[in-house]
């Protein structure tokens, strides 16, 4: 593959925007991909869209096409207290 992976793209990438979950700053993510020859990133983070104009704005100028996403994560079918489906609320 000699360290290019065009045909190759991240649909589950994290940035620091994503509390214990990534570490790299959207910046970083976007010109990465773009040293390794991949075509397209998706920022996909969890509860947080807050780096998806700087990352956007990064891959604009790396020549990568950015993929915003998200990930929200519900908990396993447990419900909160004072939540809809709570049986303290019937």
């Amino acid at each position: 593959m000699g360290g290019h992976l065009s045909d190759f793209v991240e649909l589950a990438a994290r940035s620091a925007f994503s509390l214990l979950a990534g570490a790299s700053n959207p910046e970083d993510m976007a010109y990465r991909a773009a040293a390794v020859g991949m075509p397209a990133l998706a920022l996909a983070d969890v509860f947080d869209l807050g780096g998806a104009v700087r990352f956007t704005r990064a891959c604009d100028d790396a020549g990568v096409r950015p993929i915003i996403g998200g990930e929200v994560r519900l908990g396993g079918g447990r419900t909160a207290p004072g939540r809809v489906g709570d049986r303290r609320l019937r």
